[in-house]
């Protein structure tokens, strides 16, 4: 059976708990909050796979090209069209060759947009829009130094991630 699978950077627990004090903070705005196990910058967005353990193993080769580096993040804003709450910073040159490299090992086609470097912290109900574009310097620095293997299950408030395998 198919998983629908992607390759992130699941966030640090003191992340975690920096967008859970902001999410509490802003509750009143019209969406609904990612919690904190689903936290994670997405390096390979989804796809459908057959063979978990041929992914796996293809991950398990650029184990030690996964080296320390850090990231940071600048701020909280709404997407263009108001839909997605996401905290964002540059994307590092680093993280940029690491989401190349897991391309070519998986045989996995790029995007046809440049990478943004993101978390979604929160999403507006279906019918709703963020009236007021946010904005909101939130200054955070993650070292990174693995990456996962997650499985989105898609359910009816949305979806949950499930970590299949770390690198």
């Amino acid at each position: 059976m198919k998983k629908r699978l992607f390759v992130a950077i699941k966030t640090s627990a003191e992340l975690d708990q920096e967008i859970k004090t902001w999410q509490i903070k802003h509750a009143k705005l019209p969406c609904r909050w990612i919690k904190g196990q689903n936290l994670h910058i997405t390096l390979i967005p989804p796809w459908q796979e057959g063979d978990e353990d041929r992914v796996k193993a293809s991950l398990n080769q650029i184990q030690e090209k996964i080296t320390n580096f850090r990231i940071s993040f600048k701020k909280i804003e709404s997407t263009t069209n108001g839909k997605i709450i996401w905290l964002t910073g540059d994307a590092s040159k680093e993280i940029l060759d690491l989401k190349n490299t897991l391309h070519e090992i998986l045989g996995i086609p790029k995007e046809n947009r440049p990478f943004k470097m993101h978390v979604t912290v929160g999403k507006t109900n279906t019918k709703e829009i963020l009236e007021k574009k946010l904005d909101e310097k939130f200054i955070f620095e993650e070292k990174i130094n693995e990456i996962v293997l997650m499985q989105s299950q898609i359910n009816n408030e949305g979806a949950d991630y499930k970590i299949l395998h770390r690198i």
